[in-house]
């Protein structure tokens, strides 16, 4: 595996390959920094630090005891995120809009289903219905 830095001074790697095809996919998209996203975290994160945290942490419970995903990781991927969409002229992506695609990526692999099975639904995806009915 070729892997690269996502920024320069931090140590945060990915595979040079995944970000190429993330890169191409959010070029052709409506929502190029969500579809970014969606595409780096499963990279990011494996299975088990998925399975054995809250995500980020931003709505959890006061009683829920489980890990945050790594906060150096999700800080870099949103700094990349913002550097990407600048240096290719597009409306850099406010907190609320990372923060969505960060959620959704957490839940889809959570939840174990893989994109082909994704269905839109009034602008979430079934993934994140399935999860609540299932929590």
């Amino acid at each position: 595996m070729n892997t690269s830095k996502l920024i320069d001074k931090i140590s945060v790697t990915i595979d040079k390959e995944v970000v190429a095809m993330a890169v191409r996919l959010s070029i052709k998209s409506s929502r190029p920094a969500y579809t970014l996203t969606m595409k780096l975290m499963p990279e990011l994160f494996t299975n088990e630090e998925i399975s054995q945290s809250r995500g980020q942490g931003l709505l959890a419970k006061k009683d829920d005891l489980r890990t945050v995903l790594d906060k150096e990781k999700i800080s870099t991927m949103k700094e990349y995120v913002r550097y990407w969409c600048k240096t290719n002229n597009l409306k850099a992506p406010g907190d609320t809009e990372i923060n969505e695609a960060v959620t959704e990526s957490y839940l889809c692999k959570k939840v174990g289903l893989k994109k082909s099975a994704l269905i839109p639904m009034n602008g979430l995806f079934l993934c994140s219905v399935i999860f609540l009915l299932i929590s």
